[in-house]
């Protein structure tokens, strides 16, 4: 506090505040700061008047940088900085830099010296982004650019088990190249053979594994399941009714899930002799 009266043995004193954003006065004369800026204070006693002009500073403490946090390749992100305290008395002036432009590059507004700054998104990568102020305060923000999207399995034809990690049901003479156009966000998929082949053409045979990138970035998979592709040679034949024969007999069990589940022809969850009956009319029929 300020005291502007003179004591108690005075004349009656007035007191007139131009600015009450800047400062207070009571009727003793005690003067509170409230914010920064300059206030007047207009003072009548015994027919004199002084006049006292009170300029207060608020300098500025600290800075934080926030706005956006999703930052995508060839576009914008507008990031800002928030002072305080906010009515500072000093010039928010902001000095911005990029550890790498290659990055996010600073758009003109930023180099205007404005507290507002636009980045231009230019590429994968990281890069740090610093605001200095005018009084050396500074604050960093992480600009981490990440294009990479996982793969999203739909529309593949087949049947989808996260738990079993099979995709089953899948068609005779599903086509590699036709499956993995299907596949949204299909940078990281791969398909290999159950002899670890890489396959980039031809026809997805039982036994056949889908590597790919998850959400984490961790490498995973699904096994393929082809219906009635018994021995996972990617075509029906009578080796694969054999197959389930020998199954039900119990001279040869396909215990393997995906083999299983392309033995399993009629989709009723058991190997049966339905299934055997099944796969020999689809080759009688000629339809392979």
């Amino acid at each position: 506090n300020v005291v502007v009266n003179g004591g108690a043995d005075h004349p009656q004193i007035n007191y007139l505040n131009d600015n009450q954003n800047v400062v207070t006065v009571n009727d003793e004369g005690y003067v509170n700061l409230v914010g920064p800026g300059t206030a007047h204070i207009y003072v009548t006693c015994g027919g004199k008047d002084l006049t006292f002009t009170i300029t207060v500073y608020a300098p500025i403490e600290s800075i934080v940088i926030n706005g956006a946090s999703v930052f995508e390749i060839c576009s914008t992100a507008t990031i800002y900085v928030d002072f305080t305290p906010n009515n500072t008395s000093d010039s928010k002036r902001i000095t911005w830099t990029s550890s790498d432009p290659t990055v996010a590059s600073l758009g003109e507004n930023c180099t205007s010296n404005n507290e507002i700054c636009t980045l231009n998104i230019l590429k994968d990568g990281t890069t740090t982004i610093t605001a200095t102020t005018v009084n050396n305060k500074t604050a960093t923000y992480t600009v981490v650019v990440d294009s990479f999207k996982a793969p999203v399995f739909i529309n593949t034809g087949g049947t989808i088990s996260e738990e079993t990690k099979i995709i089953s049901r899948l068609a005779i003479n599903t086509d590699v190249a036709g499956f993995i156009s299907r596949v949204i966000n299909s940078d990281s998929v791969k398909i290999y053979d159950s002899k670890n082949n890489l396959k980039t053409s031809g026809n997805l045979a039982t036994g056949d594994r889908v590597n790919y990138l998850n959400a984490q970035k961790q490498e995973d998979y699904f096994d393929i399941s082809i219906a009635g592709d018994v021995n996972g040679d990617a075509a029906i034949t009578p080796l694969d009714y054999v197959s389930i024969k020998n199954h039900i007999m119990e001279k040869n069990i396909i215990s393997s899930p995906p083999y299983a589940l392309a033995a399993d022809y009629n989709n009723d969850n058991q190997i049966s002799p339905l299934d055997y009956v099944g796969i020999k009319n689809y080759i009688m029929k000629g339809e392979n």
